[in-house]
């Protein structure tokens, strides 16, 4: 037996260190084989790529026609004009450029699920058990690789926003409260201006970002400053770069212009949820989305150590309400889903199976498992029915970019060619009018 005096050293459990890889390595790993021949293009993706390598090439903002792009803001543009100005005007170069923002996201969300637990003191890996933080760490690895295989801008959007909720927690739990101006101040409120510059839909998340800075004004009124900073220098900063690239007149707003009813809109809304998380089968997504939301709630009600369910469920239900209102009050081409809601899951599944492993573990990795299956038949299924290159081309030139493909300012019509050793892919061809409101 240990001497009295000599306490017994435990060896603590420390399962982060492998956890930790699981999400980056399997979002790489699917996003690698969702994308081994090229990357399938939208109209939105030319756009981004056309301005990429126009700015690369030193011709601004604009169109490979020389037309400016005003639908947009530029800092996606401009992420991936680094990325074809080191290494080329490839396929493969936008490729990798959106693998390290997969990548990326896999570690920043997945840290952010297990701050937001540990702050709330679950202590992760012995309360919760082993197995409730690997699944979740499994779920976020495949479900930013799947759903984001298509170049949007939401690829840094969602690179970006853990960052900016994670820099919230800290300024709306602090204890004490932070000196005012502090760090924490200046990183939320620079992550907000740099989310507005991605999509101007991120001003859903800085004003579910910035209440929880008002509300913790109770114990530091100054902070009511950065809460209004954080909604405030975004608008300013937007505004200014609409103005400077002209792009005051990119949509229609206002009452009656939307391209859908608001019933429309909430069914997608709640179908759109369902459909990130299970297949369509017969009202599947409407029940898994209920799902989804009634454990969040049940579990915030019940469970003691739920505060960062609780502030997950605040940011989702606030980023979802300002959303169906944007959608509501402007023209938008795409409807209310896919890549517009994927902080839902990303935010409430995590927490939803963190709080509830600390109460049951068996069950919680049971629901976990429930919600990566789905994930992982969609990354099996999509990765092994990919059409070859060559394939995909022909059916679509203008929706596919191979690896090798090229898009360059000299070959703005016509199918795929090979011309001087290169693959040359004309892009979608469809500028918008300078002025109109779409």
């Amino acid at each position: 037996m240990p001497s009295p005096s000599i306490p017994m050293r435990v060896p603590a459990h420390r399962p982060d260190r492998f956890d930790g890889l699981v999400a980056p390595a399997v979002a790489l790993l699917v996003y690698a084989a969702l994308h081994r021949e090229g990357v399938a293009m939208a109209p939105d993706s030319w756009a981004y790529w056309e301005g990429a390598l126009s700015i690369a090439s030193g011709h601004g903002y604009t169109y490979f026609t020389g037309l400016p792009i005003l639908s947009w803001p530029p800092l996606y543009s401009a992420y991936l004009a680094i990325a074809a100005a080191l290494a080329g005007p490839t396929g493969g170069v936008l490729v990798a450029a959106n693998a390290v923002l997969i990548g990326g996201q896999a570690v920043l969300w997945r840290h952010l699920a297990l701050v937001l637990a540990r702050d709330s003191s679950l202590s992760v890996g012995l309360a919760v058990g082993r197995a409730p933080a690997l699944l979740v760490s499994l779920f976020v690895g495949l479900f930013v690789a799947v759903h984001q295989q298509v170049p949007f801008s939401q690829q840094l959007v969602y690179l970006l926003l853990p960052l900016f909720l994670l820099s919230v927690w800290r300024l709306a739990t602090a204890e004490p409260p932070p000196p005012i101006p502090s760090a924490a101040d200046a990183a939320a409120v620079a992550l907000a201006v740099l989310l507005l510059l991605t999509h101007t839909s991120t001003i859903a998340f800085i004003v579910a970002g910035a209440l929880p800075v008002a509300v913790a004004a109770w114990r530091a009124p100054a902070r009511l400053a950065t809460a209004a900073a954080i909604v405030g220098l975004p608008l300013l900063a937007w505004l200014g770069e609409r103005a400077w690239l002209g792009q005051d007149s990119s949509h229609c707003v206002g009452l009656g212009v939307a391209r859908f009813g608001p019933a429309s809109y909430a069914v997608q809304l709640v179908d759109g949820l369902g459909r990130l998380l299970v297949p369509d089968r017969a009202g599947t997504t409407v029940v898994a989305a209920a799902v989804l939301a009634l454990a969040g709630l049940v579990l915030a009600a019940t469970a003691r150590p739920a505060r960062g369910l609780r502030f997950a469920l605040a940011v989702s239900a606030v980023a979802a309400g300002v959303l169906f209102a944007l959608f509501n009050l402007a023209w938008i081409f795409a409807g209310l889903g896919g890549r517009f809601l994927l902080f839902l899951p990303l935010l409430l599944v995590p927490q939803v199976g963190l709080v509830a492993g600390a109460r049951r573990p068996a069950v919680a990795s049971t629901l976990l498992l429930l919600a990566v299956l789905p994930q992982a038949y969609w990354a099996a299924t999509w990765a092994f029915s990919q059409a070859p290159a060559a394939e995909a081309l022909a059916r679509a030139p203008m929706a596919y970019l191979p690896l090798d493909g090229i898009a360059s300012r000299d070959y703005l019509t016509g199918p795929p060619v090979r011309r001087d050793g290169r693959l040359l892919v004309a892009p979608y061809h469809e500028p918008e009018i300078e002025g109109a409101c779409r």
